[in-house]
């Protein structure tokens, strides 16, 4: 009870944090009047590019999102790992989480190739779960989340900067709350498909997941080529505001 109470008061000291100390990035005065409530509102909707890629990064966060209920059961249950050993694997995870998210985070800011890392972590994403799939003993699956969170640290800052390249400064609300409306679907979605797959055999878990993240990653370097300088620059593309 005490480790929710703790998480409880992180998440609210977070929140202040952010309310406190957070400030307003939207340049001032530069906002378009004339342009209607609704047209903001229903601009990603029309934003077909937009669309594709959210349907891309959605794939990627149910692929992401068996890291959780799945990932837990097929240890647990299917590999009879000790909870000792289950444990040491998930402080991994926090472990090059806590090390490696910022130094990751800078260097693909100064690369600028957002779409190359994520689908090099969308990749290795899939590999992780197949060491996990096929590994038998604690190293494996401490390499497996070794690779499994490198692709984390490479995706989970990219799709925040795809979505705030393809709304541009004055339509980043109504993009960044459709496509958490979608992450958060898809979080929903990913562990009972996982679940539901695991319940077909272990194998057949892995193997679709690594297939899902293998097509994932492909789809994401074919929309490169068509969406790279809208994408990774926030620069030609965008659709013209209502009324203009």
């Amino acid at each position: 009870s005490y480790l929710f109470l703790f998480g409880g008061i992180a998440t609210l000291g977070e929140g202040l944090v952010l309310l406190l100390f957070l400030r307003e990035t939207l340049p001032g005065g530069r906002g378009s009047t004339a342009e209607r409530h609704w047209a903001q509102f229903s601009a990603p909707f029309r934003d077909r590019t937009f669309l594709l890629m959210l349907s891309v990064l959605a794939g990627g966060v149910v692929v992401a999102n068996q890291f959780g209920t799945p990932l837990t059961l097929y240890l647990v249950d299917v590999r009879q790992l000790p909870l000792s050993e289950f444990g040491y694997i998930y402080a991994i995870n926090g472990a090059l989480v806590v090390l490696m998210q910022i130094p990751i985070s800078r260097w693909i800011e100064r690369t600028r190739h957002y779409l190359v890392w994520l689908a090099g972590g969308t990749l290795l994403y899939g590999i992780g779960f197949v060491l996990f799939g096929l590994g038998a003993a604690f190293p494996i699956f401490a390499a497996a989340m070794i690779i499994l969170t490198l692709g984390e640290n490479s995706t989970s800052p990219i799709q925040q900067t795809v979505v705030s390249n393809f709304a541009g400064p004055q339509r980043r609300g109504s993009y960044f709350g459709t496509y958490n409306a979608t992450a958060n679907a898809a979080r929903a979605v990913g562990p009972v498909l996982g679940t539901l797959l695991l319940a077909l055999g272990s194998t057949v878990w892995w193997a679709s997941i690594f297939a899902s993240a293998l097509f994932v990653a492909l789809l994401v370097l074919f929309l490169r080529d068509r969406l790279g300088s809208r994408v990774e620059r926030g620069t030609p593309g965008a659709p013209k505001a209502a009324g203009a």
